[in-house]
């Protein structure tokens, strides 16, 4: 399973929720400008609520972009482990997107989000209905590069994946059968064949 590293630019985004990433495929980090010495009592308890996937880097000084460094930094270092990591970096900085943009052509993943709840596997996670996930799940098809599946077993796979396999296999057939009903995709003989245009 691909791990979730989730990277906090404290200075620029404060109202943040750790609750919703409680998984055990999260580590967060939160990085602290020099002056910010106190954190709210919430923050604190969700953050220790993570126990040794949630930690904190202070600055130890001052400077134009000295967090943005920071985290820059801590990406490299992290992405030099080797391991399979998705970087979500929670900041409304524009100027972290250049080197997202590098990040990927260096086939190292990597997004930027204004808020928590930006992050695809959160919007996941809190879709509860099978019309909500069925909705979420195709717009991951329209904003995924990754093909289409072409099975119903390869289209179960992706849909536990998505949902971080909190899904029961009957779960998973009533998305399908919302996704049938709604005209986006006819099943063949256990194959999948998509009735809009896509990838």
């Amino acid at each position: 399973m691909r791990n979730n590293i989730v990277l906090v630019d404290y200075e620029n985004v404060k109202a943040i929720d750790l609750r919703c990433l409680n998984q055990e495929d999260v580590r967060v980090i939160i990085f602290l400008g020099s002056h910010q010495t106190k954190l709210p009592s919430e923050l604190a308890i969700q953050m220790q609520a993570l126990g040794s996937r949630g930690e904190y880097v202070q600055m130890s000084g001052n400077g134009p972009n000295a967090l943005d460094f920071h985290i820059a930094f801590t990406i490299g270092e992290r992405s030099a482990l080797g391991a399979q990591v998705y970087f979500h970096v929670i900041s409304g900085d524009l100027g972290f997107d250049p080197l997202i943009t590098y990040l990927k052509k260096r086939k190292i993943l990597a997004a930027r989000y204004k808020s928590i709840g930006d992050i695809p596997f959160v919007k996941a996670s809190q879709a509860k209905t099978a019309q909500e996930r069925a909705a979420y799940l195709t717009e991951f098809f329209q904003n995924s590069k990754v093909p289409r599946p072409q099975t119903v077993k390869t289209l179960n796979n992706v849909i536990r994946q998505l949902f971080h396999l909190q899904l029961a296999d009957e779960k998973a057939k009533e998305i399908l059968e919302v996704l049938r009903k709604q005209k986006y995709i006819d099943i063949q003989e256990n194959k999948v064949v998509y009735m809009t245009p896509g990838k």
